[in-house]
């Protein structure tokens, strides 16, 4: 007796179509970072005049090189 095996079909088979990965929708940034560069030059240049306006002796040595 011989059975006939090549015809056989497979049932239940499913293909899954590949969903390319969301990516995830980032927040805006908070509205500091945008401003962050001015405000730490405007310290700089502020904490600099403070510190001659409010040191005698670093006026007397500006004042003697100008």
């Amino acid at each position: 007796m011989i059975i006939n095996v090549s015809n056989t079909t497979a049932f239940n088979t499913t293909t899954f179509t590949t969903i390319p990965p969301l990516e995830a929708i980032q927040p805006p940034p908070p509205w500091y970072v945008h401003y962050l560069p001015e405000f730490l030059i405007a310290a700089g240049i502020i904490s600099t005049a403070l510190t001659f306006y409010l040191s005698p002796e670093l006026r007397k040595i500006f004042r003697r090189a100008i």
